[in-house]
């Protein structure tokens, strides 16, 4: 099947106009927001013959973190791959706090490495949704619950590699 992937325009804001025109178009909307951060504005549609249509926030961070955790396991599944296409859940140890709000979940980008046999997450900093030169700098995520306020230094979080091994 055909996949087409639209960047901005999907918020809630006057000029948001993708939604809209997608429904316009006979795009089925599946959903339109989910509660993670970044990436908020996710919506998902299927269109005629099998088409499914991503349309991702506009913020670099956003799109990045939302590309790698919806977008990416899709494009593998319809380009025939036959091993797990969703990212696997390891355990890392968080090496500095990190901070969220309680009603989504964190999808903080990190880097991700081994060191004396376990599975380390340095969150990378950023300046906003829109530093996508310090999101260029994340191989993966650590996950901070929904309903948390943030995790310590010395938690274990779930955490997402972004690139799956070759099966």
């Amino acid at each position: 099947g055909d996949l087409l992937l639209l960047t901005g325009g999907v918020s809630k804001g006057d000029y948001d106009y993708v939604p809209e025109v997608l429904a316009e178009a006979g795009v089925e909307i599946h959903f339109h927001r989910v509660a993670v951060k970044p990436g908020r504005p996710l919506l998902l549609g299927t269109g005629a013959k099998g088409l499914v249509v991503f349309g991702l926030p506009g913020n670099p961070n956003s799109v990045l973190v939302s590309f790698k955790e919806f977008v990416l396991p899709v494009l593998r599944r319809l380009s025939g791959w036959r091993g797990s296409v969703w990212p696997a859940d390891a355990t890392a140890v968080l090496a500095r706090p990190v901070k969220s709000k309680p009603g989504r979940q964190f999808n903080c980008p990190a880097h991700l490495y081994y060191e004396d046999g376990r599975l380390l997450a340095e969150p990378v900093p950023g300046k906003g949704a829109g530093d996508y030169v310090s999101a260029s700098r994340a191989n993966g995520i650590v996950i901070v619950p929904v309903d948390s306020n943030g995790a310590e230094a010395g938690e274990q979080l779930t955490a997402h590699f972004w690139e799956l091994p070759l099966e």
